[in-house]
């Protein structure tokens, strides 16, 4: 039997910290915050938490959600923010996203699991 190598699907809301700093959301994250057309950014550096609050695309620092291409998982390119915060890039990691008072919240403290694409290089 063929063993399976890459991380196992997330079942709840989750976001994905890719290695090239976009944060990539499941579907149910992306329905959780309300399908919005774009997130500000928020960080508790004490507690290690990342916010995404919906937000207007037109909203001063607000970041687009957007997809590559159609059924592609919808994304925001925040490689400035990771790197900002001290994000660990050196590999893609998933996390739970849960809201708390309209704010999707990811805990970098969690250690999160390792992704990897099913893609071939």
């Amino acid at each position: 039997m063929f063993k399976r190598t890459n991380a196992p699907r997330a079942h709840g809301p989750a976001l994905t910290v890719t290695t090239g700093g976009t944060l990539n959301l499941n579907v149910a994250a992306f329905e959780l915050l309300g399908q919005p057309e774009a997130v500000n950014l928020l960080y508790a550096r004490d507690e290690r938490i990342i916010g995404l609050r919906p937000a207007r695309r037109d909203e001063l620092d607000a970041y687009p959600v957007r997809s590559s291409r159609p059924g592609r998982p919808p994304m925001v390119s925040a490689k400035a923010f990771c790197e900002h915060i001290g994000a660990d890039l050196t590999s893609a990691r998933r996390y739970p996203l849960v809201l708390d008072d309209g704010i999707g919240r990811v805990d970098l403290k969690e250690s999160g699991t390792v992704v990897t694409s099913n893609r071939a290089k």
